[in-house]
C-alpha cells in the first residue's frame, strides 16, 4: 500500500513537471513568434532599456528631491520614463492617491482622486500645489495618522505594497527575512511590464501583458544573488493553490531570462541591480509563489526539477508564504525560499 502511494505522488509531480515544461514551451513559442524586427518585443523592451538609461538619472536626481515616509510610497513605471520630467506615483496601502511632478528645482503634487475620500476618508484635493505647501503637509499627514481598518481597492496590491516595505528594510533588526531586496526602478517601486497575457489559461502574447508583481534579488550563497520573479496572490484557496500561481510565475520568468539573452539584456541586468553583463555561463532565476500561509494546500516545490529556459538559463521553482499580523505587518515567512537563504 505504501508502494502504491508513492507511486501515485510520483507520477503526480512527473506530470505537474511535465505540465510546468509544456508553459516554458508555451512561452518560448510564442516570444520566438512575435520577435518581429519591427514591432517585436525585443525592439519594444530594447527602447524601453534605452529610454531608462538615457532618462533614468532624471528620475533618481529628482527622488531625492522630496521625501515619502511610510505609509505613503513612491512607485513609478517602464513606460514613464519617456524623458526628463520625473512623475512619480504615490500610494498608501498599495493604492494611488497622489501623483508627484518633479520640475526643474520644483516639487508639485496633485490629488484629485474620489477613491481618497471612498476608501480612507481623505477628501484633500491638490491641483500641482507646492510639495511644502501646508494643505500638501495636511494631506500627507492625514496619511501618517490614519487610523482604523483598512479597506482597499485591491487586496493583492495592499499585499504587495506590504511585502515590498518588508523587502526593502535595510537592518537585520526589524527585517522577518534577510537577503532579499526589491528590485527598484530609479529609487522607486514598480511593476516590470511582461508582454504576456498569463493569469488565465491559455497563456497568450500581448504587446501590453501583465505585470511581474514582485521582482527581487535574493542572495542564496555568500557570493551570489540570485534574481527572483515573484507572483503574488492574497489568498491561498482551493481555486487557486500553489501549484496553479507557479504556472503564472513560470511564465514570466521565461519571458526574463528571454530578456536577459536578449539585444538588451546587459542593459536589463545592470538595471536589476546587477553589476555587470549577463553572465554566458549557466545562471539560474527563482521562480517563486508568495501566498498567504495555508497549512492545507502548501507546496515547497523542492521536489522539482530545475527547468532550461533559455540559453544557460534555468528555472528553480521556489515558495514564500507570508502570515501577517493584525496591524498589516509581517509576522512571519516560510516556505521553500526562506530554506535556501537560511542555509546559505
Amino acid at each position: 500500500m505504501i508502494i502504491f502511494a508513492e507511486n501515485i505522488f510520483w507520477k503526480i509531480l512527473n506530470f505537474m513537471c511535465m505540465n510546468y515544461s509544456e508553459i516554458v514551451m508555451k512561452v518560448n513559442d510564442l516570444l520566438t513568434k512575435n520577435n518581429g524586427l519591427d514591432d517585436g518585443w525585443e525592439v519594444l523592451f530594447a527602447k524601453y532599456a534605452d529610454q531608462i538609461t538615457k532618462n533614468g538619472r532624471f528620475y533618481v536626481e529628482g527622488a531625492k528631491k522630496f521625501r515619502v515616509n511610510p505609509p505613503l510610497y513612491r512607485y513609478t513605471s517602464v513606460s514613464k520614463i519617456e524623458d526628463g520630467n520625473p512623475v512619480f506615483d504615490i500610494r498608501f496601502c498599495g493604492q494611488s492617491v497622489a501623483s508627484v511632478f518633479v520640475e526643474n528645482e520644483n516639487v508639485k503634487i496633485t490629488a484629485k482622486y474620489d477613491n481618497n475620500k471612498t476608501y480612507f476618508g481623505v477628501d484633500i484635493s491638490l491641483d500641482k500645489a507646492n510639495w511644502n505647501d501646508p494643505k500638501a503637509t495636511e494631506f500627507r499627514a492625514t496619511f501618517k495618522n490614519f487610523k482604523g481598518g483598512v479597506k482597499v481597492k485591491s487586496p493583492e496590491r495592499y499585499a504587495e505594497n506590504v511585502l515590498l516595505a518588508e523587502f526593502e528594510k535595510k537592518g537585520s533588526d526589524n527585517k522577518k527575512l534577510c537577503y532579499i531586496q526589491p528590485v527598484k526602478l530609479c529609487s522607486a517601486f514598480f511593476q516590470m511590464p511582461t508582454p504576456l497575457k498569463a493569469s488565465n489559461e491559455p497563456i497568450d502574447y500581448a504587446k501590453v501583458g501583465g505585470g511581474i508583481d514582485i521582482l527581487a534579488r535574493v542572495k542564496i550563497t555568500n557570493n551570489s544573488s540570485r534574481l527572483c520573479v515573484m507572483e503574488l496572490k492574497d489568498e491561498n484557496n482551493a481555486k487557486e493553490p500553489p501549484k496553479k500561481a507557479m504556472k503564472q510565475a513560470i511564465a514570466y520568468a521565461t519571458f526574463i531570462a528571454r530578456l536577459l539573452r536578449s539585444q538588451s539584456g546587459n542593459q536589463w541586468f545592470n538595471l536589476f541591480g546587477f553589476g555587470n553583463d549577463v553572465p554566458k555561463e549557466l545562471i539560474n532565476i527563482g521562480a517563486v509563489v508568495v501566498m498567504p500561509f495555508c497549512n492545507e494546500r502548501n507546496e515547497n516545490f523542492e521536489n522539482f526539477k530545475e527547468i532550461e529556459v533559455a540559453e544557460n538559463i534555468s528555472l528553480k521553482l521556489y515558495s514564500l508564504y507570508y502570515q501577517l499580523n493584525e496591524d498589516g505587518s509581517v509576522k512571519e515567512f516560510t516556505g521553500s525560499l526562506v530554506d535556501d537563504i537560511a542555509n546559505q
